[in-house]
């Protein structure tokens, strides 16, 4: 299970490929070797499902999930077990350019 935490500077101001508007971090997880972000549409905030993006570097990011209700639990739940979560974030990964 991944478990987030707030980050003591977290980003906000982000674009999220795919999506319009600002985003705002409200949670980020180590998960072995990808930081996550859980981020918000600064134009809906909690109105809107969420968004679950892997860092790559400085503020490059690829999304992971979206329409996230639940957090990283959600990850989990609709991918399997920590390992499986893991091959898809590393896919995700390999395949950005």
């Amino acid at each position: 299970m991944i478990k987030g935490y707030k980050a003591k500077k977290p980003f906000d101001g982000l674009t999220v490929p795919g999506h319009d508007g600002k985003w705002y971090e409200t949670s980020r997880a180590q998960f072995r070797q990808f930081v996550l972000l859980l981020v918000e549409s600064e134009t809906f905030g909690d109105d809107a499902p969420s968004v679950i993006l892997v860092m790559l570097t400085g503020v490059r990011s690829s999304v992971v999930l979206e329409d996230v209700e639940n957090g990283f639990a959600q990850l989990n739940d609709e991918l399997g077990t920590d390992d499986e979560v893991e091959r898809f974030i590393a896919e995700i990964v390999r395949r950005t350019p």
